[in-house]
């Protein structure tokens, strides 16, 4: 039986697939299909991993559309998702501190201590889903 992790889609939009960039998550292939552009993978734009490690590889249809080519094992892909997802979680922190000094948002106690999930799962939970 595969993990429900494998369902859910990781981008990272940067150059270099160790440096975390803009950090996307998605319910499935299709909804990061969706959002994709066939031009951003063509060119280099980014990585795409499943949220359970493997590596997607996708392409431009014969209609102009991105679709799946191959997904792949990754030795490397469970801890870049994890620094990918920690990378975005640190940023919504930062701007909930700032929004919380403002009073506009209610920090919670493990926020108030800096604290991040250390799981695919907790960090997923507490980045959200960009679709």
């Amino acid at each position: 039986m595969t993990s429900w992790l494998a369902d859910i889609v990781v981008v990272n939009e940067s150059s270099e697939e160790q440096t975390p960039g803009d950090v996307s998550v998605f319910r499935s292939i299709g909804g990061a299909m969706q959002w994709l552009e066939p031009w951003w993978f063509a060119e280099g734009h980014g990585t795409i991993l499943t949220a359970s490690g493997e590596r997607l590889s996708m392409r431009e249809s014969p209609r102009g559309y991105v679709e799946l080519d191959r997904c792949e094992p990754d030795a490397e892909g469970e801890r870049l998702v994890r620094e990918w997802l920690h990378h975005k979680a640190k940023a919504i922190l930062q701007v909930r501190r700032e929004r919380a000094v403002k009073g506009r948002a209610i920090l919670a106690s493990h926020e108030k201590s800096g604290l991040l999930p250390s799981t695919v799962e907790g960090l997923i939970a507490y980045v959200g889903f960009d679709d």
